[in-house]
């Protein structure tokens, strides 16, 4: 699982600093579904802001998220990290959060489900 967390944590990365290259206006809000490894039905939910002129910003990758929590993750919000981890606990396959500062990001809670045998 680790791998897949480095991954979604890389994806959604890769995606604010989109983004912040190409925003054509100061604050953008973005949520995008995106399809990792083609044909294996792995898809990574991405939301998040950037706010240009500071060089700041969230993002939230989720993995296979249930369709009940696609409403209740908005990229305007910047969420507290337990009350996320409890917003997507049992609705998804994982979950990373990271804040953005200067281009820089930092991890500040990731979620993965426990794989029942």
């Amino acid at each position: 699982m680790n791998d897949k967390i480095q991954q979604m944590m890389d994806v959604a990365t890769g995606v604010m600093n989109g983004f912040f290259i190409t925003a054509g206006k100061p604050d953008v809000y973005f949520k995008q579904m995106i399809e990792l490894d083609r044909g294996q039905g792995k898809n990574l939910l991405v939301v998040g802001s950037v706010h240009r002129d500071d060089e700041d910003g969230h993002v939230i990758a989720v993995l296979n998220p249930a369709d009940a929590l696609l409403p209740n993750l908005e990229g305007c919000v910047e969420y507290d990290s337990a009350i996320l981890q409890h917003l997507v606990e049992k609705r998804c396959k994982a979950m990373v959060y990271m804040t953005c500062c200067r281009r820089s990001t930092s991890l500040q809670a990731k979620y993965a489900a426990r794989v029942c045998d």
